[in-house]
């Protein structure tokens, strides 16, 4: 495969979960999670709107308007979020629940 078709390979199917890092401090909550999807080409608009979605589904739409570095919970579980915002098929996770509390680890 080229370079062009693995990035979107990447992109498209692929969902990555960190354990810590990856962080966009100046961004709120609602903006990261949103944010690769709007890479894979969708509208700020439609990408929030999934982001709302899966914030919704795992019970954290509190911290939507926050900004992640003034919210713990959001900095241990954001890339979780994004992971799964897009649809990946398949997700790469560096141990998705060893940051988070016990609550949000069990959820």
């Amino acid at each position: 495969m080229s370079d062009a078709h693995r990035s979107a390979l990447r992109r498209r199917d692929f969902g990555f979960v960190f354990q810590f890092g990856q962080l966009v401090p100046e961004l709120s909550c609602l903006e990261y999670v949103s944010l690769p999807v709007r890479r894979a080409g969708l509208s700020r608009r439609a990408a929030e709107v999934i982001a709302r979605k899966w914030l919704d589904r795992l019970e954290v739409m509190d911290v939507a308007a926050k900004r992640r570095a003034t919210c713990p919970a959001a900095r241990a579980s954001g890339s979780r979020w994004r992971g799964r915002s897009r649809g990946a098929r398949v997700i790469f996770a560096d141990q998705p629940t060893g940051a988070l509390d016990p609550l949000n680890g069990e959820r």
